[in-house]
């Protein structure tokens, strides 16, 4: 069945919706529960991360819920969460092709060791490792990977 969806650009009012569908994505991908509140994930989303980030939002269309969000820079992507109820449908590599066609040279970005899916996800898409062991917050073991735009030269 395809997931119908369209991509928005991300908006106050749809903070505690983002909040809703990040955390049990991210515990999926932690394997522990979030160490921040309710209110302190919505104070990160609207306070810190929409104002260093270009937010990108998928939402279902027959009922405007928040399938998946995606923060990213030209130059890295911070955040990339898919609701766990709506993995492979196609919206994180959609998500993900964005910011590749919007980088100019490469992407960076971390994923947690423990998280297969996302690193079969990144590696299936030409993400690299270049690096381990990187300090968090959740003192788990975080992998740096980097994408590299081909540049066709005629």
């Amino acid at each position: 069945m395809e997931m119908k969806y369209r991509l928005i650009e991300y908006e106050d009012s749809l903070t505690e919706q983002v909040v809703n569908m990040w955390r049990p994505s991210k515990e999926l991908a932690t394997g522990q529960k979030d160490i921040h509140s309710f209110e302190e994930d919505v104070h990160f989303i609207k306070n810190i991360l929409s104002k260093d980030h270009q937010i990108l939002l998928a939402l279902q269309d027959e009922s405007d819920k928040v399938l998946a969000m995606m923060a990213y820079t030209k130059d890295s992507i911070a955040q990339l969460y898919v609701d766990v109820n709506h993995l492979n449908y196609g919206i994180g590599t959609r998500l993900l092709n964005i910011a590749k066609q919007q980088t100019e040279t490469q992407l960076d970005l971390f994923t947690f060791q423990r998280n297969d899916i996302a690193r079969k996800f990144y590696e299936k898409h030409g993400f690299v490792e270049i690096g381990r062991n990187y300090e968090n917050e959740l003192n788990l073991l975080d992998i740096k990977y980097r994408w590299t735009k081909t540049i066709n030269v005629a």
